[in-house]
């Protein structure tokens, strides 16, 4: 009985179509120590509410778990799955949050400048129309 019950719980396991079945089976709380002390290393309070935590642990995990299909949709084309493939995934999200990053830096130094310009134009012009 054994056999058949672990045949059919492996069956849904494989079947990557529903991925929110797969996270509710999961074992909540498991990086919940970890997750405090990060949190608080980025700023966050010393004990976090157990809700934020407990969000926290859902975003990583669903992040990891996205990271680890892509990398295995990576690995397939040449047959095998290497840490290279992970390499490569975490390189190509750096880069983009590095030029995401860029170009909101750039936004904001762009507003900075257009009102400095603006403020500076319109002092002129209350100037000018003191001195007329």
């Amino acid at each position: 009985m054994s056999n058949s019950s672990a045949g059919t719980s492996s069956k849904p396991r494989t079947a990557s179509s529903q991925p929110s079945e797969t996270s509710s089976k999961r074992k909540r709380g498991v990086f919940q120590k970890e997750l405090q002390h990060m949190m608080y290393g980025f700023g966050d309070d010393p004990n976090p509410l157990p809700e934020s935590v407990a969000l926290m642990e859902d975003i990583v995990v669903e992040y990891v778990t996205e990271l680890v299909h892509k990398a295995q949709d990576i690995g397939s084309q040449r047959g095998k799955l290497s840490v290279e493939d992970f390499l490569y995934l975490i390189r190509k999200r750096l880069i983009f949050w590095f030029v995401k990053g860029l170009n909101m830096h750039w936004q904001k130094t762009f507003l900075h400048e257009s009102y400095a310009i603006i403020f500076h134009l319109g002092e002129q012009m209350y100037h000018d129309t003191i001195r007329n």
